[in-house]
């Protein structure tokens, strides 16, 4: 099933890019008005050397290799994307923009020359993923067979078939030192072992985007070392602070609950008292009859009215607490939610020191988003609390409201009638 292309987007450096409808990258860049991944690609391009010759693996619609080509100034890109739709759009976007120094193959990459099928998520294209066929509709090249100019630079996200590319490249990772953006996802071991055996290291990440250079003599691998302790260490440093700060914004915000809780409690107090007090004025009604007919059927009008004020007063109580419970049974799971996000960014936290902390911003992002979330959930609350206070009035000016009144006047009647009937 193909995907439809949309209208022209325009970026904020004034690039056009066409995406596909319903789909999470051009959604996200729709949004934003900037490039998909923008945060990699402003913090990874320093890397690209001035008139580079570009490996683009895996170039989706274009996305990046009109960023290398706006930004960068290569001297050349190679773009390879081997789903149709998306190389459609990636040919389209390359007209568009001016990219006359851009060759497209849309083919995948692999180890070896061969076949494939290609699963398509429609609802993001960037994740589409090989199957091996022989006989499959989709050409595998190798880097090695084609005999290309040699690169200054290559980036691959290819899914989790980063490591077949990588076999399929070794004549050049040999023979030359291009830097290599990778986006690694399980096999980040595997992939470190097979660079490592040709001289490269790791010098900086982000979320699951990786940078290897070639260090060439040891004195390069240390100063390569340095390099990534220089970006990754106060990174991780300022993650940990952020979560300590969150933790302390969360203890904060239980305090906050338990009062609203009990505030709750005293609301439902203060409606039983409210029924008490109904409870007895009717009594004292059925004690007035030697009141006229009249007389009494006026009073049951006027306490039927009150009665009716305080069903509907303590229905509307009712459903604020309802809605009120329900707030605070979904803030409390987002707490437990978060509460237990927190603790597996722990274990991977750990995880990530022995790796050279490979995971050092997702943490921080998603923390934002709860932050954000439990921010909106409080100043639900506070209306919440608002609608209390404003039902707390309303409860007020019924004690002081006619049927109220008449209440105490029928009491001041029964006390002269008995005086009268004692005085005779």
């Amino acid at each position: 099933m193909s995907v439809k292309m949309t209208s022209p987007i325009e970026l904020t450096d004034g690039v056009k890019l066409y995406g596909h409808e319903d789909e999470y990258i051009t959604s996200v860049i729709q949004r934003t008005k900037q490039y998909y991944e923008i945060i990699d690609l402003q913090k990874f391009s320093p890397y690209i050397p001035e008139n580079a010759v570009i490996f683009d693996i895996g170039s989706n619609i274009g996305n990046h290799t009109v960023f290398f080509h706006k930004h960068c100034n290569p001297r050349r890109i190679y773009a390879f994307e081997p789903a149709s739709d998306n190389a459609s759009l990636l040919k389209k976007n390359i007209i568009e923009n001016g990219l006359a120094n851009t060759v497209v193959y849309q083919t995948a990459v692999g180890s070896t020359p061969g076949r494939a099928d290609l699963v398509k998520n429609i609802r993001n294209m960037g994740e589409c993923k090989l199957v091996d066929n022989p006989n499959g509709a989709i050409e595998v090249v190798s880097i090695n067979s084609l005999k290309l100019e040699e690169p200054d630079f290559v980036k691959i996200d290819v899914e989790g078939a980063e490591l077949e590319v990588l076999r399929g490249m070794t004549d050049i990772l040999a023979s030359s030192s291009p830097v290599l953006w990778i986006e690694i996802n399980d096999n980040f071991n595997e992939v470190d072992d097979l660079l490592g055996q040709f001289q490269y290291e790791l010098i900086d990440k982000h979320h699951f985007n990786y940078i290897y250079v070639k260090h060439g003599s040891r004195s390069n691998q240390l100063e390569t070392l340095q390099l990534f302790k220089r970006s990754i260490i106060p990174n991780y440093n300022q993650l940990v602070l952020d979560k300590w700060n969150l933790n302390r914004w969360l203890a904060e915000e239980k305090d906050k609950n338990v009062k609203l809780l009990q505030q709750s409690s005293n609301l439902e107090l203060d409606l039983k008292n409210s029924e008490l007090a109904l409870t007895n004025a009717q009594f004292e009604l059925g004690n007035l009859g030697s009141r006229s007919e009249r007389e009494i059927s006026t009073l049951q009008q006027e306490v039927e009215s009150l009665n009716n004020r305080m069903h509907d007063s303590q229905v509307e109580s009712k459903r604020l607490v309802s809605e009120h419970e329900t707030e605070i049974s979904s803030l409390l799971e987002k707490t437990a939610n978060l509460t237990n996000s927190l603790e597996e960014t722990r274990r991977k936290l750990i995880n990530t020191c022995n790796e050279y902390e490979i995971q050092k911003k997702e943490l921080h992002e998603h923390i934002l988003q709860h932050i954000e979330a439990e921010r909106k959930a409080l100043l639900e609350m506070l209306a919440l609390q608002q609608h209390y206070q404003l039902l707390e009035a309303r409860y007020m000016r019924v004690r002081n409201t006619l049927p109220g009144k008449v209440a105490v006047k029928l009491l001041k009647f029964v006390k002269r009638l008995r005086r009268k009937r004692d005085f005779t």
